[in-house]
């Protein structure tokens, strides 16, 4: 398993990464809690067995994905996150004899914005500059992973990105809206930007969390009533992610987009649990 390499961290991404840490190591423990999601999860990149290479972004303590069944299915698992510590002790976990197939990228914003949101509640950003921030960053972080991916996993990153806008502008703020837009525009161009030739990626977000109350009723039926009424995150809203998708030039000639069927509940304690579900991107023929 490669190490990644030491560098010099500005104070927005140590914070970034404190902040990171502390999320994952809430979460360290719930490794069981997690078994229908990770099974689900797992499941869609393994159904990628074909493919050679997979990258996971925002792996963090990777309790959404077994990666000794991934290992089978892969000759290369690239894990990305800022939390360093999490993600090497996830990739430690795997079975001596698979361990070599794994390499760690972190830490690494893969959003641009542990140094932008600084700026931009300042108001230090102009609207040429807020437009050319989606492309700028995908085409950045995709040269520090140095290649193309056969498959591409966004596992639940989509909210955190957005919490970290929340965190630091507030709803608001008078940029809020058009941070929240280039945010997701953002990750999708990455994911775009990530694909081989022939790839798929898969994101898989929650939508809304639901009373313990609620779960035991179809995720799938309870998904579209969400999308009926418009409730649940803003930036995991499907018609939106849809809509993004068509209405970016870049990412409508190559990129083409379907919402998955079941839903699921990602249960994330007694009390806790999320409405999930997984859209899965692929490069429309002829498109690289």
């Amino acid at each position: 398993m490669a190490k990644p390499r030491k560098r010099f961290l500005n104070p927005e991404l140590r914070a970034a990464i404190a902040r990171q840490r502390k999320a994952n190591a809430s979460t360290a423990a719930q490794r069981q809690r997690f078994a229908s999601h990770r099974a689900r999860v797992t499941e869609l990149v393994r159904g990628a067995a074909h493919r050679s290479a997979l990258c996971v972004l925002g792996a963090g303590n990777c309790n959404d994905l077994d990666l000794d069944v991934v290992a089978e299915a892969y000759d290369e698992v690239h894990l990305v996150d800022l939390d360093e510590r999490a993600v090497t002790a996830a990739a430690a976990r795997v079975s001596a004899d698979r361990r070599g197939r794994f390499v760690v990228h972190a830490p690494l914003d893969i959003s641009g914005l542990v140094d932008a949101l600084p700026r931009w509640k300042a108001m230090q950003v102009s609207e040429e500059g807020l437009l050319r921030f989606p492309q700028t960053v995908a085409q950045a972080v995709a040269t520090k992973l140095g290649r193309h991916f056969d498959c591409v996993l966004s596992g639940c990153v989509l909210t955190q990105l957005q919490l970290m806008v929340v965190d630091v502008l507030g709803d608001q703020h008078r940029l809020f809206a058009a941070a929240s837009q280039t945010t997701l525009l953002t990750h999708l161009r990455l994911l775009d930007a990530l694909l081989a030739p022939s790839g798929e990626a898969f994101l898989v977000t929650e939508l809304a969390a639901v009373e313990a109350e609620s779960a035991p009723r179809d995720a799938s039926e309870l998904l579209a009533e969400l999308v009926a009424s418009g409730g649940g995150f803003s930036i995991a809203y499907p018609p939106l992610l849809s809509a993004t998708i068509e209405d970016d030039p870049l990412l409508a000639r190559g990129i083409r987009a379907e919402v998955l069927r079941p839903a699921w509940y990602w249960h994330q304690g007694p009390d806790r649990s999320y409405v999930t579900y997984a859209m899965q991107l692929s490069r429309r023929a002829g498109e690289s």
